[in-house]
């Protein structure tokens, strides 16, 4: 929080540290795999990764549980999720390599049985299928690097690319606003 208050003089800086250490570190630090740990958190401290949430949508604005973007499994391997879904308003978008992508995914119950659930993967801003905008025009904060991205057929494997359990992105989400207010209240 010290931190936080002495570069609140800059709040593009300040708002887009919050987004890679709120969002992206401590994601990983709390529910990241040790592998996952091992190969993002040395990166991101070094600033060769940037990090960024990707959970604002055009028809759902903060209505967390009305998100279009799924994250659908594939016919050919079950560990393979495809992303499909257009985010808004992503902070550090122009700059981050790493993005945490907030999915509608399907848990299977029984054979008939599904129920939505929502998850975290992470994208990587050069996997195919990934599109960002220009930077969204914006009266201040200029150097926030707001953008809108796309994503459209875009593969991950979820052994790699998930983040937490299968179906646990609310709670995660939830536990990821409550740091992030703390430290803006800070």
């Amino acid at each position: 929080v010290c931190m936080f208050e002495e570069l609140a003089v800059s709040p593009t800086i300040t708002t887009q540290l919050l987004a890679h250490t709120e969002y992206g570190v401590r994601s990983l630090l709390v529910y990241g795999t040790d592998e996952q740990q091992r190969y993002y958190l040395p990166e991101m401290a070094k600033g060769n990764m940037i990090a960024t949430a990707c959970i604002t949508e055009a028809h759902s604005g903060s209505d967390i549980r009305n998100i279009e973007t799924t994250a659908t499994v594939s016919d050919t391997d079950p560990n393979t999720y495809i992303i499909n879904g257009k985010k808004m308003w992503i902070t550090n978008g122009l700059n981050a390599n790493v993005f945490l992508v907030y999915c509608k995914t399907k848990e299977r119950h029984t054979s008939d049985d599904y129920d939505d659930r929502f998850s975290f993967f992470l994208v990587h801003r050069d996997m195919p299928g990934v599109t960002i905008s220009p930077p969204v025009s914006t009266l201040g904060l200029r150097g926030l690097g707001l953008t809108h991205i796309e994503f459209k057929d875009v593969k991950v494997n979820a052994i790699h690319h998930l983040i937490g359990q299968l179906g646990e992105g609310l709670n995660i989400l939830r536990n990821l606003h409550g740091y992030v207010r703390t430290t803006l209240s800070g």
